[in-house]
């Protein structure tokens, strides 16, 4: 059963960045924030590069803030430019405590829609959140019939359309994720080939 242990906003941090624009020389950091909330003066914390860093200004478009919340999209300035240097695009913000979980290894619960199937050692791309990165399906384990939930292979060689199964993939490189009932945001996500969307799966 997937609910949310408590609302969004009485969450902890989790702010994905989208973009960063440089304007009058100044970067600002921008994106919605998926849980949690953002203040001039907290101390942050960004995943999976691990560089810590002091919020100096929260830019909300068309009106002047000193904080925001779940569900708003944001910029933020950082008192020091010395994070700046690892954080890109994908990198999300976050309380110092507690921490999202930071690794190149995740297990989940897939749904597969393509009518070609995944096969062990197949490379797809995760999307989670502002996160993109390639990586390789490592094991695919419990693989269910999704309509009659009965149980066709505890450990198998593919994935065929319309079933689901929990897999292991082994990323390109680091991503930082929760588990779904926490942060639905960074706790579910898309697998990709070439343009196509050919699953959705969400952390347990």
């Amino acid at each position: 059963k997937l609910e949310c242990t408590k609302s969004l906003e009485e969450s902890m941090l989790r702010l994905p960045i989208q973009d960063i624009y440089e304007i009058d020389g100044q970067k600002i950091l921008v994106g919605r924030i998926a849980s949690g909330k953002v203040a001039v003066g907290q101390q942050i914390i960004f995943h999976p590069c691990g560089k810590s860093a002091t919020i100096a200004e929260v830019k909300k478009f068309g009106e002047q803030a000193t904080s925001a919340v779940a569900g708003e999209s944001v910029g933020i300035t950082l008192k020091t430019d010395s994070a700046l240097k690892a954080v890109k695009r994908g990198e999300v913000a976050c309380d110092v405590e507690p921490s999202p979980m930071v690794s190149s290894t995740l297990e989940a619960v897939v749904f597969w829609m393509s009518g070609m199937p995944l096969r062990l050692k197949d490379k797809v791309e995760f999307k989670c959140a502002t996160q993109q990165v390639h990586c390789q399906v490592v094991r695919i384990d419990n693989r269910l019939n999704s309509s009659s939930l009965e149980l066709i292979d505890g450990e198998s060689n593919e994935l065929r359309e319309t079933e689901v199964a929990r897999l292991t993939l082994k990323m390109e490189g680091y991503i930082a994720t929760d588990k779904f009932n926490q942060v639905p945001e960074t706790g579910r996500f898309v697998l990709m080939r070439d343009t196509d969307t050919v699953a959705g799966g969400v952390i347990h």
